[in-house]
């Protein structure tokens, strides 16, 4: 009978020993099992929550983007100021080109935009040979002979046609103006849309950062908390061994 008891006795302090050595591990693991449901489910929707910003703004990386944006910046501003200032030296030109237009004075038109006319410049010739055969007309003939008639005849068609030349070449200048204009406008429109891409990219940018550090802590939470678990399964199992 001392021999049943003792050995009940003792089975009963070593299993009682185990289990309260095995008591706070078990809770432990209990803890852990409740909790990682809960990690996983945050990780889950961080991820969930940054995949929806990629699509929803049509990016991968913020910074990239942002770097992206700005050479455009620097590449349309740059453009934009060149227009201008092509489009103020052909406003000068355009300018220039209908005083001396208006004043009718063949000297001016020999030295102004107009002399990259060929057109032009090839009536204007004639029209100078034709002014040096009436002054030499004038000199021997009088004034209602018929070759003085001719002559100015000549003369006052070839000032017509250089006065349709030079409004040709008015209206390509001034056309080259609307296409500059149309251009200015453009790259400036262009350039504020860059501008508002710009500050919605940093309201993004800041969206996209708070997200991946809450991705980052919930991911190390996630990974400690596993490896805790991992670590008290080990530790229950090497305490299963009684205590003797």
């Amino acid at each position: 009978q001392v021999q049943t008891i003792l050995g009940a006795v003792s089975q009963a302090f070593l299993d009682y020993s185990l289990q309260s050595r095995q008591a706070d591990i078990k809770r432990g693991i209990e803890f852990v099992e409740q909790q990682l449901p809960i990690l996983q489910k945050n990780v889950e929707t961080l991820q969930a929550n940054l995949q929806q910003l990629r699509l929803r703004n049509d990016l991968v990386d913020p910074e990239s983007r942002g770097q992206q944006l700005t050479s455009q910046m620097s590449s349309f501003t740059q453009a934009q100021l060149e227009n201008e200032v092509q489009l103020k030296q052909l406003r000068t030109v355009y300018a220039d080109l209908r005083r001396q237009l208006a004043t009718r004075s063949e000297e001016d038109a020999a030295s102004s935009a107009l002399k990259d006319a060929p057109r032009f410049q090839s009536v204007l010739g004639e029209l100078l040979k034709v002014d040096t055969q009436l002054a030499e007309a004038s000199t021997i003939f009088l004034d209602t002979t018929p070759e003085i008639q001719s002559l100015r005849e000549l003369r006052q068609n070839l000032l017509g046609i250089l006065a349709r030349e030079g409004g040709r070449v008015e209206a390509q200048i001034q056309s080259q103006i609307n296409e500059l204009e149309a251009r200015d406008r453009a790259l400036k429109q262009t350039i504020r849309e860059l501008n508002g891409n710009v500050k919605t990219l940093s309201g993004i940018a800041r969206e996209y950062t708070d997200i991946q550090r809450e991705l980052a802590i919930a991911t190390e939470n996630l990974n400690q908390f596993l490896a805790k678990r991992e670590a008290l399964r080990i530790d229950s199992a090497q305490r299963e061994i009684p205590w003797e």
